[in-house]
Parts: structure tokens; C-alpha cells; sequence
């Protein structure tokens, strides 16, 4: 018998014994939330269902912050990491501004880069430049500076990026 499930033709070898014992590790037991708010992940199905780029994700996020749900800054500043990978540039420009505007959240220098080169992406060079302008100097620092010839080489005007470092 121990020959028999030593022997490689055995299709159960290390599997059986793993399946009923990996069982009883399982519970079906549902742990208490530490929160009333739906889980994140719901709202992230919900901006993927948005599949045209020019719609409005306003709504739905809306919609979750009546829910309840979490808008903690970090979750929204992946989501708009995330969207930015799969060149959603427009949903991402709305969450970050809707992240200041509606949520009150303090953007950093980073957001604030972030948020630079999304304007350039979805409105054009001038609106970045309008919006770099209506940045308070305290938070004109290397990594906004850094976006904006980021911007202007982007759009090949390599003379004005060039200014930015004189």
C-alpha cells in the first residue's frame, strides 16, 4: 500500500491528502466589518463599467460618498495611479480634482505634479499652464517643476521647457 502511493502513476498523489486537510482550515464563519462603508473594490467595478473616457464619473462618485463608502486619499491616489496605467486620463483628472474640491483633501506636491500632467493630457498645454500658474509658490517645489517640462516635452516645445530651467 505505501509502495502504491509512493509510485508516480498515482493521480492523487499529494493532492487527496491536501484537499481534506487544506478543508479544515476553511470556516464559513463571516467576521464582523470594522466598518459599515462597502469595500472599495465596489467602486473601482463601478468606474470600470464607465467605459467611455468622456463620461462623467462625477456621479458615481457621488453616489458612493452618500453610500458611505471610504475616500481616504491614499485609496484615491492609487485608483488614479491605476487609472493613468490604463491611459484613463480624463477619470483620472475628475477623481483628482473631485479629491480637492469636494473632499477637501490637501493635494501634495506629488498630486499636485500628478494633476499637471493629467491637464496637459486631457485640456492641452495652455490649461496646464493656467493651472500651474494658480499654484501657491509654497508648493512650487522640484517635483512640480519637474512635471511641467515634462508637459512641454510632451507637446514639443523643448524652448520652453528649456526656460523653466533658467
Amino acid at each position: 500500500m505505501v509502495k502504491l502511493l509512493r509510485s508516480s502513476s498515482n493521480p492523487w498523489r499529494g493532492y487527496a491528502i491536501s484537499r481534506v486537510f487544506g478543508a479544515l482550515f476553511y470556516s464559513t464563519e463571516v467576521l464582523p466589518s470594522s466598518s459599515s462603508s462597502p469595500p472599495f473594490r465596489l467602486l473601482h467595478s463601478r468606474i470600470w463599467q464607465i467605459g467611455n473616457p468622456r463620461d462623467s464619473i462625477l456621479p458615481v462618485l457621488h453616489q458612493w460618498r452618500v453610500e458611505g463608502g471610504d475616500m481616504k486619499q491614499p485609496k484615491l491616489q492609487g485608483f488614479i495611479k491605476l487609472l493613468r496605467r490604463y491611459r484613463r486620463y480624463g477619470h483620472a483628472l475628475q477623481i483628482s480634482e473631485w479629491m480637492s474640491d469636494e473632499m477637501k483633501h490637501d493635494l501634495h506636491p506629488g498630486d499636485i505634479a500628478v494633476r499637471l500632467d493629467l491637464t496637459s493630457k486631457v485640456h492641452g498645454l495652455e490649461e496646464a499652464e493656467r493651472y500651474f500658474d494658480s499654484i501657491p509658490e509654497s508648493l512650487k517645489v522640484l517635483p512640480v517643476y519637474g512635471a511641467l517640462p515634462y508637459c512641454y516635452a510632451k507637446h514639443n516645445c523643448l524652448e520652453k521647457a528649456e526656460s523653466v530651467f533658467e
